[in-house]
């Protein structure tokens, strides 16, 4: 991996991706499982150990697609009388992994116009301080921190529309979860996938060649 498409991946987990991707396990078919979602997502008085899932207003909205679904939310202003727009979208993918066994995976990034607004007030508020009689050096750190704080704030606000999300498909879904054992992680054929893959390749080729 280049130091280009090194910094291109930073980035992108940086500002784009929300958390590491969520795996699950689940013994259904992917139809039966959307279905179990579009059903859930739907609040009604049969459904009363789901009511949690409702605090606040908060609904989820479901739309299938080739190989999954896409799923965001969003809850209600209570003093405004109107509800938020989506921060996160997740999109979830299944594939097959054995006998009526599928591998959801949970990918989440966050939205294109959410993300733009993490630059607006900090711009703003930099235009106002450059014409302050103030040092360059403090206008810019002022500037930075503006940016970092807008940027900690719309993450925060991101992750946690993303975990109410997994919480949701974790409660419609748990009929179905499946639990696969896996491999011990000290086991040298194990790599670990939260590492860069070429990096965690070379170590499992040169200890073959040293065994």
């Amino acid at each position: 991996m280049t130091r280009r498409e090194w910094l291109k991946k930073r980035l992108i987990t940086l500002f784009w991706q929300v958390d590491k991707p969520v795996l699950l396990m689940v013994n259904a078919t992917p139809q039966s499982c959307i279905q179990l979602m579009k059903t859930a997502s739907k609040p009604s008085v049969s459904r009363l150990h789901h009511r949690n899932l409702f605090a606040y207003g908060r609904r989820y909205h479901l739309e299938p697609t080739s190989g999954g679904f896409q799923m965001t939310t969003t809850h209600k202003i209570w003093w405004q009388r109107r509800r938020t727009t989506f921060s996160a979208v997740m999109n979830g993918v299944f594939v097959p992994f054995g006998d009526n066994l599928f591998r959801l995976r949970l990918d989440t990034h966050i939205r294109l116009l959410y993300l733009l607004d993490i630059f607006l007030l900090p711009a703003f508020m930099t235009s106002i301080l450059i014409y302050t009689p103030w040092h360059p050096l403090v206008i810019i750190a002022l500037s930075l921190i503006l940016l970092g704080l807008s940027w900690s704030a719309h993450r925060f606000h991101v992750a946690f529309e993303t975990n109410e999300m997994v919480w949701f498909i974790r409660k419609a879904l748990e009929d179905h979860l499946a639990q696969v054992e896996e491999l011990p992680s000290d086991n040298p054929v194990v790599m670990n996938l939260d590492q860069d893959f070429e990096r965690e390749w070379q170590r499992f080729y040169d200890n073959q060649k040293k065994g």
